[in-house]
């Protein structure tokens, strides 16, 4: 689906109250780097290292986190993110539904439009 299309439908249905983050390749696909920030496997700045300690994420993804705070904190009433349809499993499409995510597929003509209501 056209990243034009998406905006267009989120703005039609709310106002244009919905920015929408859309991953695109640098290095790798800013959402899917995001994805246990996503799934709530990882919070914060840090990871675990190999010898069990709490070390910082590097610039790129402090960065990343940074930009993604500031874009998913701003929505009033719906936030969109846009993602390749093959970024997830079936299991994680689960745990991001457990969190109150919605998921669609705006490819399959049964549910566009349909989760999405004012």
């Amino acid at each position: 689906m056209p990243t034009g299309a998406v905006h267009a439908e989120c703005c039609r249905r709310n106002g244009g109250l919905v920015p929408t983050a859309m991953g695109r390749p640098f290095h790798d696909h800013h959402l899917r780097e995001l994805k246990p920030w996503l799934l709530g496997t990882k919070s914060g700045g840090f990871s675990t290292n190999s010898r069990g300690r709490q070390v910082p994420e590097g610039r790129r993804m402090l960065g990343r986190l940074k930009l993604h705070y500031v874009a998913m904190t701003r929505p009033t009433h719906l936030l969109c993110l846009a993602m390749r349809n093959d970024a997830f499993g079936h299991e994680e499409l689960d745990v991001m539904t457990s969190r109150g995510w919605t998921i669609i597929d705006c490819c399959d003509p049964d549910q566009q439009g349909a989760a999405i209501t004012p």
